[in-house]
């Protein structure tokens, strides 16, 4: 369920973007591969994984802004961002997300 759901996510974003400014925001592999995250590693470990990736990639854009390499228009592939994510999902998303859930915990 959680490939299935991250794959019409990724859809429903592309589509709405795709409407809205009449660019391509998220490559079709991007989708596949959120999909194959979901698969392997549920839904708290997919929403983990495409959350460090998106930070990882703004914090890279950012970057490449603030050195005068790049501007908004740029465009990063986020596979990579997503492959590291996934990374640090399979090794250390456990107690991520266990110190996440403890948050919420009265």
């Amino acid at each position: 369920m959680a490939a299935v759901a991250g794959y019409a996510g990724c859809a429903a974003m592309y589509y709405t973007w795709l409407k809205l400014r009449h660019v391509e925001a998220l490559g079709q592999g991007d989708w596949k591969m959120i999909a194959m995250l979901g698969a392997f590693f549920g839904w708290e470990g997919m929403m983990l994984a495409v959350l460090l990736a998106t930070l990882a990639g703004s914090i890279f854009g950012g970057a490449m802004m603030l050195l005068k390499r790049g501007d908004l228009a740029t465009r990063l592939p986020l596979g990579t961002f997503l492959s590291a994510g996934g990374l640090v999902t399979l090794f250390a998303g456990e107690p991520i997300l266990e110190w996440y859930r403890g948050l919420f915990r009265v």
